[in-house]
């Protein structure tokens, strides 16, 4: 399994997750899921009316990871994924993760849930780091002959294709 195989599990397992906590999120408010698999923090959905601003709210975050989650899994349906995607997929997971060390609670709300929310900004930044490495140096498997021409921001410069040639 080469590199770009590695980054594509990833993308699609952070795509699966996203995808199951935005349909969570959608549902949750409307109790067809109990408030207790979330924990013990859930009971005001439990009390909460239903066109209370928590649950519209709620269900909001649950789009948006909706949207995230799909950005992952188109990630990982490509042979070439996007670096410019990936760096931008890299900066909300840093600014997602941001949140949970500085927050209503203050400079660190819970350092347990900092730490845990760290993880996945890192792992994208090293994936991101490796892989353009390994593009600068022509380690991928697929790197080299007929292999397209990407600038360090994964831009693929244009040019005429063969066929569209002047002979």
């Amino acid at each position: 399994m080469n590199f770009r195989a590695v980054i594509r599990v990833v993308y699609a397992l952070f795509g699966v997750l996203y995808l199951l906590v935005g349909i969570g999120a959608m549902v949750l408010p409307l109790g067809w899921v109990s408030a207790s698999w979330v924990g013990p923090d859930a009971v005001q959905y439990e009390t909460a009316a239903p066109e209370s601003y928590l649950n519209h709210l709620t269900q909001e975050f649950g789009t948006l990871a909706i949207a995230v989650a799909f950005a992952f899994l188109w990630q990982a349906s490509r042979s070439q994924p996007s670096r410019s995607l990936h760096w931008l997929l890299t900066l909300y997971l840093m600014l997602d993760s941001l949140i949970h060390w500085v927050g209503p609670q203050g400079l660190i709300g819970s350092l347990q849930r900092g730490v845990t929310n760290s993880i996945p900004p890192l792992l994208f930044l090293i994936l991101g780091l490796l892989d353009r490495r390994s593009a600068g140096r022509g380690l991928d498997a697929r790197a080299g002959a007929g292999a397209p021409d990407v600038d360090p921001l994964g831009r693929i410069p244009s040019r005429a294709l063969e066929r569209d040639r002047a002979e």
